[in-house]
């Protein structure tokens, strides 16, 4: 969480129309010393969305050991890694919300 951060919130800040660009954000959170700000709600994030996605892909590879028999294989490890990912994404898309909003508000 802590590695991803300062990137996560770059990439928000643009994405919201906060900064023009990349570089521009970059020098305004660096002028502000704002790296890391954002951090509980980046941790209220991950850890929830790694505990689905955990869950959610041992469901999956479950399902599909008992429907095939055998542990998935080639193509089918692929279906199963993106059927977890769109499943954990759209489960924790509320948390994705607040922790937008939490990373992009003006500095008053």
């Amino acid at each position: 969480s802590l590695a991803r951060l300062p990137v996560d919130r770059l990439k928000k800040r643009v994405q919201v129309g906060l900064y023009r660009n990349a570089w521009t954000a970059l020098l305004a959170i660096f002028k502000e010393g704002q790296w890391v700000s954002g951090w509980t709600s980046q941790v209220m994030y991950d850890v929830p969305y790694h505990a689905v996605q955990f869950s959610v892909l041992g469901r999956v590879k479950g399902h599909v050991q008992r429907w095939k028999g055998r542990p998935a294989e080639g193509w089918e490890n692929v279906a199963v890694g993106g059927l977890t990912g769109m499943a954990t994404s759209v489960i924790t898309e509320p948390l994705d919300v607040v922790r937008t909003r939490m990373m992009t508000q003006s500095i008053a």
